[in-house]
């Protein structure tokens, strides 16, 4: 099994809302939110097809760059802050499958506790 030193993730995202034809709203933007997961932990790879992550001490933060967002508390920040933290453990599987040749499926679940 590997030791991860250290395992890092980073995710954002960006998406609009239309109230009306004259209101336009962005209910997110680029790190807003933005999520950032790190931690230390293990691998178990046993194959081509199956792998578990568990990182026991890992530490999740939640961006919110955008003072409107920010100020409104979105994302469960506290209102006008721009980083909520989360500190726990965090399990991830992959099972990735080729079907057809050059063709992969792979399904993944990720569970911050």
């Amino acid at each position: 099994m590997p030791v991860h030193l250290p395992l890092s993730k980073h995710n954002s995202r960006r998406d609009m809302t239309i109230r009306s034809t004259k209101d336009v709203a962005f209910i997110s933007e680029f790190m807003a939110p933005g999520y950032l997961t790190t931690g230390l932990g293990f691998t178990y790879d046993p194959g081509k097809i199956f792998t578990v992550v568990l990182s026991p001490a890992s530490w999740r933060g939640t961006f919110v760059l955008n003072d409107r967002l920010s100020d409104e508390g979105a994302y469960g920040v506290d209102p006008g802050k721009h980083l909520l933290s989360s500190f726990g453990a965090n399990l991830k599987g992959e099972v990735k499958y080729e079907f057809l040749k050059k063709h992969d499926c792979i399904f993944r679940l990720d569970f911050v506790f």
